[in-house]
């Protein structure tokens, strides 16, 4: 499950960078976005994130 998590997490990040200016989530703030261009990578990931990347690889996969 490693590679489809980062293979998400990229797809997601790019979508992030490239829609940043029409987002709009209360999360937003969280981010910066010249870290997004930067390359996502952290060695932590908050549970809530985990969940989210889960839950979406499930439905991509539909396991």
């Amino acid at each position: 499950m490693r590679k489809p998590f980062r293979s998400c997490l990229d797809e997601i990040v790019k979508r992030l960078g490239a829609g940043w200016d029409s987002i709009e989530h209360r999360h937003k703030g969280l981010l910066d976005r010249e870290f997004l261009k930067s390359g996502f990578h952290i060695t932590a990931y908050p549970e809530i994130v985990k969940g989210a990347a889960v839950s979406l690889l499930r439905q991509l996969h539909g396991e």
